[in-house]
């Protein structure tokens, strides 16, 4: 196995280790300042409040949606012969296996809402 040669050292000039310069920022003249509160003014003016913090028209009430129910999710373990049998049916009614279950569990007596028991919330393509 053959040695590598050896590096030549780095070059390093002082400006290499010298900080960026940085450019001054403009000064702003006194009366630009006057003329910035004198346009907030008038913005706040045409906004209704005032600068004192009185308000000329009551804020907007924003009424907020009512919350969605979010539906539950539960995990169902099934013997692998009633999941296939539960499977055909459903594709032989061309519903869902979770139709099927919202329907038994109709008939025998809980509560159902007709919104919820959908046979088939895919999308059909067009």
């Amino acid at each position: 196995m053959t040695a590598k040669p050896p590096r030549p050292a780095l070059k390093v000039d002082d400006d290499d280790l010298a900080p960026p310069s940085r450019a001054r920022l403009p000064q702003a003249p006194d009366d630009d300042d006057r003329s910035i509160l004198a346009g907030a003014d008038r913005l706040s003016a045409r906004h209704g409040a005032l600068r004192d913090g009185t308000t000329a028209t009551a804020p907007p009430v924003v009424v907020l949606p009512a919350p969605l129910a979010m539906p539950a999710s539960w995990k169902l373990v099934l013997p692998e012969y009633l999941d296939r049998e539960i499977a055909r049916r459903a594709a032989d009614r061309q519903v869902t296996k979770n139709f099927l279950v919202l329907e038994a569990l109709a008939s025998a007596g809980y509560e159902v809402r007709p919104d919820d028991l959908v046979g088939d919330r895919r999308r059909r393509r067009k």
